[in-house]
């Protein structure tokens, strides 16, 4: 009986099968979103939240002072510039507003200070300077992508740089 029973479901499941069908998908007009920007990012090593974050400032002004070679300094600049970057970004998600503010606006200066080595290193006719330039364009994108329109005094900081790329 009990074997009767399960072959008349399966003869009537495939005479008669129960259809779920999903709902069409309605065409809608949205703007695509932008396309990020292929440029990654360094890991940051400690946060300025950390209590030994002090002597990692300390190494990183040690390294900026005896950086002679200028293109290695745009290099070493635009690094720490990177790396102040993703400190902020993790400090947001951390609700640390104050700062990650005040981390991202010390790395835009590291950059504005990369930017303007740039210039001088044009200046010299080096070969390396449109390397590192295009690198720094690369780089200005990822950052106003990461950073853009949140606070008016790092807008102005990217502004500056944008000028000194041009």
């Amino acid at each position: 009986m009990r074997k009767r029973g399960v072959l008349m479901f399966l003869v009537l499941s495939l005479i008669f099968p129960i259809g779920i069908f999903a709902k069409t998908p309605t065409a809608s007009v949205s703007k695509p979103a932008p396309t990020p920007v292929a440029y990654d990012l360094p890991y940051p090593g400690i946060l300025p939240d950390h209590p030994l974050y002090f002597l990692k400032t300390i190494r990183d002004k040690i390294v900026d002072l005896f950086t002679s070679n200028p293109e290695k300094r745009v290099e070493f600049l635009l690094l720490m510039a990177d790396k102040r970057l993703v400190m902020g970004r993790l400090l947001m998600e951390k609700e640390n507003e104050e700062l990650a503010r005040s981390t991202i606006s010390k790395g835009e200066k590291y950059f504005l200070r990369a930017t303007e080595e740039l210039v001088l290193l044009r200046k010299r006719n080096l070969e390396s300077g449109d390397r590192l330039r295009e690198r720094l364009r690369t780089a200005y994108k990822k950052h106003e992508e990461v950073v853009g329109g949140k606070w008016k005094d790092i807008d102005q900081l990217l502004m500056q740089i944008e000028q000194n790329l041009r």
